[in-house]
Protein backbone atom coordinates (compact mmCIF):
# COMPACT_ATOMS: atom_id res chain seq x y z
CA UNK A 1 0.00 0.00 0.00
CA UNK A 2 2.92 2.13 0.90
CA UNK A 3 4.56 1.68 -2.31
CA UNK A 4 1.56 2.18 -4.75
CA UNK A 5 0.95 5.64 -2.50
CA UNK A 6 4.76 6.79 -3.12
CA UNK A 7 4.47 5.65 -6.74
CA UNK A 8 1.36 7.52 -7.26
CA UNK A 9 2.80 11.03 -5.48
CA UNK A 10 5.82 10.22 -7.89
CA UNK A 11 3.74 10.72 -11.07
CA UNK A 12 1.78 13.43 -9.57
CA UNK A 13 5.49 15.39 -9.60
CA UNK A 14 6.03 14.42 -13.00
CA UNK A 15 2.36 15.91 -13.93
CA UNK A 16 2.92 18.99 -12.02
CA UNK A 17 6.22 19.32 -13.62
CA UNK A 18 4.37 18.82 -17.30
CA UNK A 19 1.81 20.95 -16.06
CA UNK A 20 4.03 23.95 -14.96
CA UNK A 21 6.33 23.26 -17.88
CA UNK A 22 3.73 24.08 -20.12
CA UNK A 23 2.64 27.37 -18.37
CA UNK A 24 6.15 27.97 -18.46
CA UNK A 25 6.28 28.40 -14.65
CA UNK A 26 9.95 27.27 -14.37
CA UNK A 27 10.60 27.18 -10.87
CA UNK A 28 7.76 25.19 -9.65
CA UNK A 29 8.49 22.89 -13.23
CA UNK A 30 12.03 22.54 -11.32
CA UNK A 31 10.85 21.44 -7.68
CA UNK A 32 7.93 19.19 -9.48
CA UNK A 33 10.32 17.23 -11.67
CA UNK A 34 13.28 17.27 -8.92
CA UNK A 35 10.84 15.29 -6.56
CA UNK A 36 9.36 12.46 -9.54
CA UNK A 37 13.04 11.93 -9.79
CA UNK A 38 13.55 11.50 -6.16
CA UNK A 39 11.64 8.18 -6.73
CA UNK A 40 12.62 7.47 -10.94
CA UNK A 41 16.39 8.64 -10.81
CA UNK A 42 15.97 6.67 -14.34
CA UNK A 43 13.76 8.35 -16.03
CA UNK A 44 16.32 9.91 -18.85
CA UNK A 45 12.85 11.93 -20.00
CA UNK A 46 12.42 13.54 -16.92
CA UNK A 47 15.98 14.37 -16.74
CA UNK A 48 15.69 16.53 -20.03
CA UNK A 49 12.87 18.42 -18.76
CA UNK A 50 14.13 18.93 -15.62
CA UNK A 51 17.31 20.23 -17.46
CA UNK A 52 15.17 21.95 -19.82
CA UNK A 53 13.02 23.78 -16.54
CA UNK A 54 16.41 24.48 -14.71
CA UNK A 55 18.14 26.06 -18.02
CA UNK A 56 15.25 28.36 -18.37
CA UNK A 57 15.04 29.53 -14.48
CA UNK A 58 18.52 30.40 -15.36
CA UNK A 59 20.33 27.55 -13.65
CA UNK A 60 22.91 26.88 -16.52
CA UNK A 61 25.10 25.01 -14.75
CA UNK A 62 22.24 22.81 -13.24
CA UNK A 63 21.05 22.13 -16.74
CA UNK A 64 23.89 21.18 -17.62
CA UNK A 65 24.45 18.21 -14.86
CA UNK A 66 20.46 17.16 -15.87
CA UNK A 67 21.73 16.67 -19.50
CA UNK A 68 24.27 14.68 -18.68
CA UNK A 69 22.30 12.61 -16.31
CA UNK A 70 20.41 11.86 -19.30
CA UNK A 71 22.88 11.66 -22.00
CA UNK A 72 23.77 8.65 -19.31
CA UNK A 73 20.33 7.02 -19.56
CA UNK A 74 20.20 7.53 -22.88
CA UNK A 75 22.90 8.59 -25.40
CA UNK A 76 20.36 8.94 -28.60
CA UNK A 77 17.70 11.55 -27.09
CA UNK A 78 17.74 14.10 -29.75
CA UNK A 79 15.21 16.32 -27.66
CA UNK A 80 18.42 16.87 -25.56
CA UNK A 81 20.62 17.50 -27.91
CA UNK A 82 18.19 20.39 -28.99
CA UNK A 83 18.01 21.78 -26.04
CA UNK A 84 22.15 21.33 -24.90
CA UNK A 85 22.48 23.59 -28.62
CA UNK A 86 20.50 26.00 -27.08
CA UNK A 87 22.46 26.05 -23.57
CA UNK A 88 25.43 26.06 -25.28
CA UNK A 89 24.46 29.57 -27.21
CA UNK A 90 23.14 31.25 -24.12
CA UNK A 91 26.13 30.44 -22.45
CA UNK A 92 28.36 31.85 -24.91
CA UNK A 93 26.01 34.74 -25.25
CA UNK A 94 26.52 35.66 -21.64
CA UNK A 95 30.38 35.09 -22.09
CA UNK A 96 30.34 32.57 -19.99
CA UNK A 97 32.16 30.23 -22.42
CA UNK A 98 35.54 32.60 -22.08
CA UNK A 99 34.68 33.69 -17.87
CA UNK A 100 33.72 29.80 -17.43
CA UNK A 101 36.16 27.27 -18.37
CA UNK A 102 35.90 24.48 -16.19
CA UNK A 103 31.39 25.51 -17.11
CA UNK A 104 32.84 25.23 -20.90
CA UNK A 105 35.13 21.53 -20.61
CA UNK A 106 32.17 19.76 -19.15
CA UNK A 107 29.94 20.77 -22.18
CA UNK A 108 29.42 17.38 -23.42
CA UNK A 109 29.51 17.17 -27.38
CA UNK A 110 26.32 15.23 -28.82
CA UNK A 111 26.44 14.12 -32.35
CA UNK A 112 24.76 16.52 -34.82
CA UNK A 113 21.20 15.71 -35.76
CA UNK A 114 19.22 17.10 -38.47
CA UNK A 115 17.35 18.61 -36.44
CA UNK A 116 19.74 20.17 -34.26
CA UNK A 117 21.90 21.40 -37.15
CA UNK A 118 18.83 22.74 -38.44
CA UNK A 119 17.80 24.90 -34.91
CA UNK A 120 21.23 26.16 -34.76
CA UNK A 121 21.14 27.55 -38.41
CA UNK A 122 17.34 29.35 -37.56
CA UNK A 123 19.01 30.58 -34.77
CA UNK A 124 22.29 31.94 -36.53
CA UNK A 125 19.94 33.33 -38.80
CA UNK A 126 17.97 35.19 -35.87
CA UNK A 127 20.72 36.51 -34.46
CA UNK A 128 22.27 37.50 -37.68
CA UNK A 129 18.73 39.26 -38.40
CA UNK A 130 18.56 40.93 -35.00
CA UNK A 131 22.08 42.04 -35.42
CA UNK A 132 21.63 43.66 -38.72
CA UNK A 133 18.35 45.67 -36.93
CA UNK A 134 20.55 47.24 -34.59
Amino acid sequence: MLRRYRKSRARFWRAEGDRARDAREWSVAVEAYRRHLERFDDDAAIWVQYGHALKEAGRLADALDAYQKSALLDPDDEDRDLHLSVLRQRISELGLAEDSEGLQRKLPQPPRSERVTAAAEVSDRGLLAERLRS
